[in-house]
């Protein structure tokens, strides 16, 4: 499907993210995974292993030319093992910006 699409399913559901079909294969050993978002991190990009580990993230996401005229986008239901959960990471960057 077109990243729109995938974007309005993954949003019904807080555990869902959207990624490219070929990113998750048997050969690879990362995952990239984006987090739909309407919050001032914008989507938010995360690499995790193939344990569901958190490698690192990153806020603003921005797709290529290629990601928004791709059509294998998928919508992935995901639980990110993180020592933070989403919510109290953006509680913490929104704290360091107004201090």
């Amino acid at each position: 499907m077109y990243i729109n699409e995938a974007v309005l399913l993954a949003m019904h559901n807080n555990d869902n993210y959207i990624t490219r079909e070929y990113i998750d294969n048997e050969f690879s050993y990362r995952i990239t995974l984006i987090k739909p978002s309407n919050s001032y991190a914008c989507c938010i990009g995360y690499t995790v292993d193939k344990n569901g580990n958190e490698i690192s993230h990153c806020k603003c996401w921005n797709p290529t030319a290629d990601d928004l005229t791709a059509d294998d986008w998928i919508v992935v239901e995901f639980h990110l093992k993180s020592e933070k959960t989403e919510r109290q990471k953006l509680r913490d960057f929104l704290k360091k910006v107004s201090s």
